[in-house]
């Protein structure tokens, strides 16, 4: 009985130190529960960190499970009348999960030509191939609060595409990055140029040497 309650207190104690950094975390981040998918292993992990230091205190231990669901507020409806050890196992482990969310990265690509298409990179990788003109997400996941670079790796043929609020750092699902693709200006070749200068020179020419003439024709 004795070792139960030592057990117990040091349960308590323990819960109330993840309580306070559990609170002082979401008020300086305050980002939502439910911002971004959770990485299946991270979240076992950090369920089995609570169980393990709850020992053999069940109410605690319920409180890491009901923690591993991600809401504070389910920990509050769930924990009542089971006692500070159970809210506390909760609310800490909500607070260990917050580095398992791993937002998506995505946004919107328009402009882009018919059976033309544009890939798209994240963070120098991650290549993603858009052929048409909609909402696109890369496959990977970033780390929550982690920066994002969403960039242009081939351009179409034909086009070019630029990437408007394309950087940041991901509080959440990112979803309003701007690909804009347009239609390249026709361009004359190297041998196009030469052929035009050559025109304008001789058009110069040829008035140049009329004038000429005419001025050195006597009047009559």
């Amino acid at each position: 009985m004795l070792k139960r309650a030592k057990t117990a207190l040091f349960c308590l104690s323990l819960a109330c130190g993840i309580l306070i950094g559990a609170l002082s975390g979401h008020a300086q981040n305050a980002p939502d529960p439910d911002i971004g998918i959770l990485d299946q292993q991270c979240q076992q992990n950090a369920v089995n960190q609570c169980t393990g230091q709850c020992a053999d205190v069940g109410a605690c231990q319920f409180g890491c499970e009901i923690g591993g669901i991600n809401n504070e507020d389910t920990c509050s409806s769930s924990c009542n009348g089971l006692g500070p050890v159970c809210l506390n196992a909760c609310l800490g482990t909500v607070h260990a999960l917050r580095i398992c969310q791993t937002p998506t990265v995505g946004g919107v690509v328009s402009g882009l030509g018919a059976g033309k298409s544009v890939v798209l990179q994240n963070n120098g990788g991650d290549n993603l191939t858009v052929g048409a003109d909609g909402a696109f997400t890369f496959a990977n996941y970033v780390i929550i609060h982690t920066a994002y670079a969403v960039t242009v790796s081939t351009q179409p043929a034909g086009q070019t595409c630029s990437v408007v609020r394309g950087s940041g750092v991901a509080g959440g699902p990112v979803t309003n990055v701007i690909v804009s693709c347009a239609n390249d200006v026709p361009t004359l070749p190297k041998w196009g140029n030469v052929l035009l200068i050559g025109l304008l020179a001789g058009c110069g020419m040829f008035l140049l040497r009329r004038t000429h003439s005419r001025a050195s024709s006597p009047e009559g």
